[in-house]
Parts: C-alpha cells; structure tokens; sequence
C-alpha cells in the first residue's frame, strides 16, 4: 500500500538520469498484450454465444476489469468516509476546548484517532489513484 517497490528505482533516479532499460517491466498480468488477448477472447465468447450484435468496447473492459474497477472503488469510499470525518473531529476538539470533555484523556484519544485517520484517507488516496491509472492500462507495456 505504501509503494515500497518504487525505492530502487528512486534511488538509481538519485545516481544517474534514469533510461528506458531502467525502468521495470510490468507484471504479466497488466501488459497491455494480456489484456488484448483478454479482450479478444470475451469478443469471440460473445460471437459464438449466439450474440448478432458486436459489444462495446466498454462492456468488454469492464468485463475484464471488474475486478479493478470494485476495488478501486472501495479505495475511493474509504477515502470519501475518512475526508468527511474530519469535520467531526474538529467539532469534538472544538467542544474540547470550550471545557465540554466527555472524558480525562479524550483530546489524546481523539488526536490518535484522526492521525490514524489521515493515513487511511492518505493510503487510500494513493492506492485509488494507482488503481484507476492501472485500469487505465497505463497496461511499459512490453510484450
């Protein structure tokens, strides 16, 4: 989740001016070959199944995404969840400060919770976009 992978890479972008070669391939799996070939195959499924009109290409990425596209999904309600509980946080702060704690310790317990809260909004965020930009087969796409 934290794109610890990209750490080789940063550090010989830090030595040298990074070339084509240096930069990894993608997995097999998001090469946009394999999609192609993915692609392919539900187009003939949907020829041989008797179907007299050709599908879109849209329905056909969907039905090879759909995998990425709930979980990228999931990452951008996490992300909408953590951003709108921000405000709740800072009315329990605010009732804090104007004397009404509901507990001893509730401004430590309330400043954890929404430090543990921007990592998930802030981890979310990057796996959305990681996610959508994939889907988007964005798949150094070598064969």
């Amino acid at each position: 989740m934290t794109f610890w992978w990209l750490n080789p890479l940063m550090k010989k972008g830090k030595q040298k001016i990074l070339e084509y070669e240096d930069i990894p391939l993608l997995r097999q799996a998001d090469r946009a070959r394999t999609w192609y070939l993915k692609f392919m195959e539900q187009l003939n499924k949907r020829k041989e199944g008797g179907s007299s009109d050709t599908p879109s290409i849209l329905s056909i990425i969907f039905y090879c995404q759909r995998r990425e596209f709930f979980i990228s999904g999931l990452y951008a309600l996490i992300k909408i969840l953590t951003t709108t509980s921000s405000p709740l946080f800072l009315m329990a702060f605010i009732k804090i400060v104007e004397g009404n704690a509901a507990f001893k310790y509730e401004a430590y317990a309330l400043t954890l919770a929404l430090f543990i809260v921007k990592i998930l909004e802030s981890l979310s965020e990057m796996q959305w976009y990681f996610k959508t930009r994939l889907i988007g087969l964005q798949v150094r796409s070598l064969v």
